[in-house]
């Protein structure tokens, strides 16, 4: 029996580290994956066309089930002389905590 996986994602990072594990766990398992707008991807989970999706937030879907998997920190660089360098929120650290998806090595993940 041949077994396909349909994944869905917001984003190719999430996408990437879960494919790594789903792939790392199930050699056999036959993958198709695809980059899409939110919309398009709950859109595709309630007509069956994916079997789980990434999304960057908990939708307003009532017949889904949610699970946060991850957080990604993102930084913005730009150069010293830049006229936006010295406005926050590029003077420090930047967050981006409510990101389900990405996982990495140094949060737990693969």
């Amino acid at each position: 029996m041949r077994r396909t996986l349909s994944i869905g994602s917001c984003a190719s990072m999430p996408m990437l580290a879960l494919l790594e594990r789903v792939t790392s766990s199930n050699p056999n398992m036959e993958i198709t994956a695809e980059i899409k707008s939110d919309d398009l991807l709950l859109q595709g989970l309630a007509q069956h066309k994916y079997q789980l999706i990434i999304l960057p937030h908990i939708a307003e879907e009532p017949d889904f089930t949610y699970q946060e998997c991850g957080q990604e920190q993102l930084m913005a660089a730009l150069p010293q002389d830049h006229s936006l360098a010295n406005i926050t929120p590029f003077t420090g650290r930047m967050t981006y905590s409510n990101y389900p998806g990405y996982l990495n090595k140094d949060n737990g993940g693969i």
